[in-house]
């Protein structure tokens, strides 16, 4: 099981994926289930509900190539945490 040419096992690769397109499915699809409690509870309108979680899709679309680059960066990880913890600290 070397990774001497840096490409990921085929076995590796499959079980990614698949995480992945459960994991996904498990977040949009739980969303229909809850959207009626959560109106709910925020008193607002479930068209409102699903209207802001697209709107926290797009910020996080454009977010992400950011993000990424900061992790890429000679700072790393520590920047991105950084720079996550202040986003945190604004939003309460």
């Amino acid at each position: 099981m070397k990774m001497s040419d840096g490409k990921l096992p085929i076995w590796a690769l499959a079980g990614l994926g698949t995480t992945q397109v459960v994991g996904y499915g498990t977040l949009y699809y739980c969303l229909s289930i809850l959207v009626p409690d959560i109106a709910r509870d925020l008193a607002v309108s479930e068209q409102r509900v699903y209207g802001m979680f697209s709107v926290a899709l797009l910020i996080g679309a454009f977010a992400a190539p950011m993000f990424g680059k900061l992790a890429d960066g000679q700072q790393g990880i520590r920047a991105t945490l950084r720079a996550c913890s202040g986003m945190c600290r604004q939003s309460k």
